[in-house]
């Protein structure tokens, strides 16, 4: 990057690594949602997510809409992996990740659309650089670009970017959605047109000094697989694209259809904590109103970046009273790393309810 003479060689050379990070994405997608509780329509995020649905979709509903939630799931995301790997019909694989996390973001659960614009943006570069340029010289390109300089669409444009934030703030998640779909469903018709490769894969152009591509590629997918490999590790649970998934590996058990064993060989998600006073903390007398355990390495964390903090929990069947950063020394001493390393390791809430509901 540091030798690139212009901004394009520096996008190149990411492409390989964002097309790997999508990838990975789409996997493990897939495989954390292989549980029993993500396949049971009563508990399942994917109802979940159809019900909090704008109208007329959420009026589609019943055990037949359930179950085709719940595995179209599982159907969509295969098949956009198998399109994106497929070079003649990587342009319908484009356009088939764009509207699947469109329609993910409809739904009023959570402020997707942010992550949904970032999974646009990673479709977008399995384009090659000819279907690319074919696209940003079609007719329908052209007249965006002509009337972005309109007073009139530029109005409508800033209206909407305007109406956008101010249902974001306001949390009506399905309103955001709508609103960003007239600036972004427009650009998957010259994708479908124009995105198709021309030349066979063997014999489309290569980029010249592709080893910066290929070295940042290789290590980002790696990177990326390995942390989304770590909750099965017992290390961490949260970042790893398993939100919304319903995969519980806290507390020494898995829900996990394939990988059922709790996870090892080590054992920070094993050990939890439940919160009887917080202390006046913000977050952990969340953990205590929605009945929801606390990794101890977390709690431990918390208690250390806060001298004063006094808590009540049980742990292990144990009950700690009014205890401090200071009354837990040792533990501290033994089991935190350095300042650097824990920074990456976070943890999501520990559900206590069973089967394990929808949630972060």
């Amino acid at each position: 990057m540091v030798r690139a003479s212009n901004r394009s060689t520096v996008f190149a050379s990411l492409t390989v690594a964002g097309r790997g990070a999508l990838l990975v994405m789409y996997v493990f997608g897939i495989f954390h949602k292989i549980n029993a509780d993500f396949l049971n329509p009563a508990t399942s995020c994917a109802v979940a997510l159809w019900r909090r649905m704008p109208e007329p979709l959420r009026w589609l509903e019943g055990p037949l809409i359930d179950h085709m939630t719940v595995y179209g799931t599982f159907a969509a995301e295969g098949a956009i992996i198998w399109m994106l790997l497929t070079p003649r019909l990587r342009h319908y694989g484009v356009v088939a990740g764009i509207l699947f996390h469109l329609l993910i973001a409809l739904s009023g659960y959570a402020m997707y659309i942010s992550f949904t614009m970032l999974s646009i943006s990673l479709h977008t570069l399995f384009l090659d650089g000819e279907s690319a340029k074919r696209i940003v010289a079609s007719k329908g390109m052209n007249i965006l670009r002509i009337r972005l300089f309109d007073p009139v669409y530029a109005t409508i444009a800033y209206l909407l970017i305007a109406g956008l934030t101010l249902a974001a703030f306001a949390g009506n998640y399905s309103l955001v959605t709508l609103l960003a779909l007239p600036m972004v469903l427009p650009f998957c018709v010259p994708v479908v047109r124009y995105g198709a490769p021309q030349k066979p894969p063997l014999s489309a152009s290569r980029p010249r000094n592709n080893r910066p591509s290929v070295v940042i590629g290789a290590a980002v997918t790696a990177i990326f697989f390995a942390n989304c490999s770590m909750p099965y590790l017992g290390l961490k649970s949260a970042q790893a694209i398993n939100m919304f998934a319903n995969l519980r590996l806290e507390g020494g058990t898995s829900n996990h259809l394939i990988l059922s064993q709790p996870p090892g060989p080590f054992r920070y998600l094993e050990d939890i904590a439940e919160i009887e006073n917080g202390g006046g903390d913000a977050g952990l007398d969340w953990y205590r109103r929605n009945d929801h355990a606390i990794v101890y390495y977390d709690l431990l964390v918390r208690l250390l970046n806060d001298p004063e903090l006094v808590v009540s929990f049980t742990r292990g069947g144990r009950a700690f009273e009014s205890v401090s950063a200071a009354d837990l020394a040792d533990d501290v001493s033994r089991l935190l790393h350095p300042a650097w390393v824990r920074k990456w390791f976070h943890f999501q809430p520990v559900s206590l309810d069973r089967p394990e509901p929808c949630g972060v």
